[in-house]
């Protein structure tokens, strides 16, 4: 028997949505505005958002959501203890889709389970599905592929509201760079990857600086490879909590002056002793400064070096100030960086702030944590 869902009450309308998976439900919410708003007040979750552009032929956007499962394979009596509270919940599980966006009439010989048409904001889209496992595949016939990916990027974080994009530029796409920095949703999301694989100019990482991160992020990363910012023309200032710099090479001690986050990354950097020396000093003298945490790539680091011009604390100095740690054992965990306590250096600042200081197993990286409440 079929019957049409709008004519439902909300309640009964709002079950049969939660029911639905993910790709039912994002056709649905495609049909009109009314839709779509029903879709959106379920509340249901995509935690974050794969696209990539510039793939050769097709651009490609990945989505999982949470919960989701394949309502075909369930048991019953298992389908009815379930809440859908829990459902919604189960951070990590759920089927996988992956869509690919290509040129009018590029796909038509793929063999597909099943095909139907979709609008994105006046563009029609013809979809066809295919299914592995728990994968799905959904290919998009467009005119106009790049725009057509973009718009279902949007609306997917309109509807579905993702906690984190991560979008990367293949080299095929290098002269859509400015149309991608200047998207106005990359500077409305929260926690954003902006990866390419190409070589960028400064006035391109200029772009990027002055648009994507002109609002603070709870979390940015970005990859630009062999990037040097030629003659130190930009100063490339960061006040996101969260910051992760992949390749990079660019990165000078005097970037460290225009750096106020809480949690630092840097990937394959080429700093020194005396550049991480440098940071140490800013964070010794600067109260204001927020750095709670740093993970730091680098050639050969030398501890002893970096920590010459510093009154160490020792681990039995330490545990006379805080006698809890007698009962601790000599490995803790702050937010993924695992420090030895037999092994590790620590500073205390003026305000009697510690930090400890300690290079991972490779002994490649330096790795530095602030003490706060949940370490002591």
């Amino acid at each position: 028997m079929t019957f049409k869902l709008l004519f439902l009450p909300i309640l009964a309308l709002e079950c049969v949505l939660r029911r639905m998976d993910g790709l039912d439900l994002i056709v649905f919410a495609t049909i009109s505005k009314r839709t779509r708003r029903y879709t959106k007040s379920i509340n249901k979750k995509i935690p974050s958002i794969d696209a990539i552009f510039g793939i050769p032929f097709f651009e490609q956007i990945e989505i999982q959501f949470i919960g989701d499962t394949d309502r075909s394979e369930e048991n019953e009596e298992e389908s009815e203890e379930k809440t859908y509270e829990s459902e919604e919940n189960e951070e990590g599980s759920g089927n996988s889709y992956v869509f690919k966006f290509c040129d009018r009439g590029a796909g038509k010989n793929e063999t597909c389970s099943s095909e139907n048409a979709v609008v994105l904001d006046g563009m029609e889209l013809a979809m066809r599905k295919t299914q592995v496992g728990q994968e799905t595949t959904c290919s998009f016939d467009s005119s106009d592929r790049i725009l057509a990916a973009m718009k279902f990027v949007e609306f997917l974080c309109q509807t579905f509201t993702p906690n984190n994009i991560d979008l990367t530029l293949g080299e095929s796409i290098q002269t859509e760079f400015k149309a991608f920095v200047q998207w106005n949703l990359l500077k409305e999301v929260k926690d954003l990857g902006f990866h390419v694989d190409f070589k960028v100019t400064n006035e391109q990482f200029k772009m990027f600086h002055d648009f994507v991160r002109r609002v603070p992020k709870q979390s940015l990363s970005f990859t630009f490879p062999d990037y040097t910012n030629k003659d130190h023309r930009i100063n490339a200032t960061f006040n996101d909590d969260v910051l992760c710099v992949n390749d990079a090479a660019w990165f000078k001690k005097n970037d460290f002056d225009l750096l106020n986050v809480r949690v630092f990354h840097l990937r394959e950097s080429k700093l020194v002793n005396e550049d991480v020396r440098y940071m140490l000093h800013k964070w010794m003298t600067t109260a204001s400064w927020k750095l709670e945490k740093a993970e730091i790539e680098m050639d050969e680091p030398d501890l002893n070096l970096i920590l010459e011009e510093f009154e160490v604390v020792t681990t039995a100095q330490l545990k006379k100030r805080f006698p809890q740690l007698e009962k601790k054992e000599l490995n803790f965990d702050h937010d993924g960086l695992v420090f030895n306590l037999g092994e590790a250096k620590h500073l205390q600042r003026m305000d009697s702030t510690i930090a400890t200081i300690q290079l991972n197993d490779e002994q490649n990286t330096l790795c530095f944590s602030v003490w706060t409440k949940k370490i002591h």
